[in-house]
C-alpha cells in the first residue's frame, strides 16, 4: 500500500508548495479537492490500521481544505496552512508506520 500512496502524497504536496505563488482561483479550488480526497482517503487507511495520530491530523487537513463548506482565510494565513500541510503529508509520505 505505502507505494501507491506516496506519489499522490508527493504531488499533494508540490501543489501546496505551489500554492504559495499567486496563482489563478481555479487553481486553489482545485487544490481544495485534491488535499480534501487525499486526506481522507489516508486518514480511513491509518484509521484501518487501528493508528490513532495520523486519523486526526489528516482529517483537521481535510477539515480545513474542506470544499463543500470552506473557511476563508487571507492569503498570508493560507501561505502557512498550506506549507505546514505540505509538510505533514511529506512526513506522512515517508513515514515507515504504514
Amino acid at each position: 500500500m505505502k507505494d501507491k500512496t506516496v506519489i499522490p502524497n508527493i504531488i499533494v504536496c508540490l501543489m501546496l508548495v505551489l500554492a504559495v505563488l499567486r496563482l489563478p482561483y481555479d487553481y486553489y479550488k482545485v487544490l481544495r479537492w485534491v488535499v480534501f480526497v487525499i486526506s481522507i482517503h489516508l486518514a480511513l487507511f491509518h484509521y484501518s490500521s487501528k493508528n490513532i495520530i495520523w486519523p486526526l491530523i489528516l482529517g483537521l487537513i481535510a477539515l480545513i481544505f474542506n470544499p463543500l463548506i470552506p473557511f476563508r482565510f487571507d492569503k498570508e494565513i493560507w501561505t502557512f496552512i498550506n506549507l505546514g500541510s505540505a509538510l505533514v503529508l511529506g512526513v506522512e509520505a515517508f513515514s515507515g508506520k504504514r
